[in-house]
């Protein structure tokens, strides 16, 4: 909880200085001072006899990561970064909420439409996940959850300020698990995949 909280204040103070008009413009998109909002998605949808349950409900998953920066230099951005995911499959619903920073190294010449910038980041979140069964309100399970997020990819400038992101993505997640008899446990999973989405640059 303590840990969301401080994540929290830390989105507002990433997002207030986005959006605080700089007294002197940077140079270029990536330049020192320039600020950053960007989004991403991914979805998936998964059939056949390992993933459809008994009644041949496949499984999709979709995830949402919007985020907000600013290039503490040239070409260095830190970022807050939100995860909102949902994995469903019948009546089954599982979520998944987290926060955390997250910088990223940019390079290459994107400024003019057409150009490009290439990046590699990396992310650590906090947050919960959240397993509903789809019996009982009161039967929802809670877990503690951290994850690593490590990503490589390019933007390609629509415009000046604005560019279509595509990234494959790598993430190492770490899963709290109550167990009352052996006591509290951590389960760790991967996933790789690619990403989509919009950058825009404030500069």
């Amino acid at each position: 909880m303590k840990r969301m909280v401080l994540c929290l204040v830390l989105a507002v103070t990433v997002v207030v200085t986005a959006l605080t008009p700089e007294s002197q413009a940077a140079d270029s998109p990536i330049s020192q001072g320039s600020r950053i909002v960007a989004g991403a998605i991914t979805f998936d949808s998964r059939g056949g006899e390992f993933y459809e349950d008994e009644n041949g409900k496949r499984e999709s998953e979709w995830r949402l990561f919007p985020s907000g920066g600013y290039f503490v230099r040239d070409k260095v951005a830190v970022s807050l970064i939100l995860e909102i995911a949902s994995i469903k499959q019948g009546n089954f619903l599982d979520q998944i909420w987290a926060v955390g920073p997250g910088a990223k190294y940019y390079f290459g010449g994107g400024r003019q439409s057409g150009g490009t910038y290439y990046f590699v980041g990396g992310a650590y979140l906090f947050g919960q996940y959240i397993h509903d069964s789809g019996v009982l309100k009161e039967q929802r399970e809670h877990y503690s959850l951290q994850s690593l997020k490590m990503d490589t990819g390019m933007t390609y400038m629509l415009s000046e300020a604005v560019g279509a992101t595509i990234a494959l993505f790598y993430d190492l997640t770490w899963v709290k698990q109550k167990e009352p008899e052996k006591g509290d446990s951590w389960m760790n999973g991967n996933d790789i995949g690619f990403e989509f989405g919009f950058t825009t640059f404030l500069f």
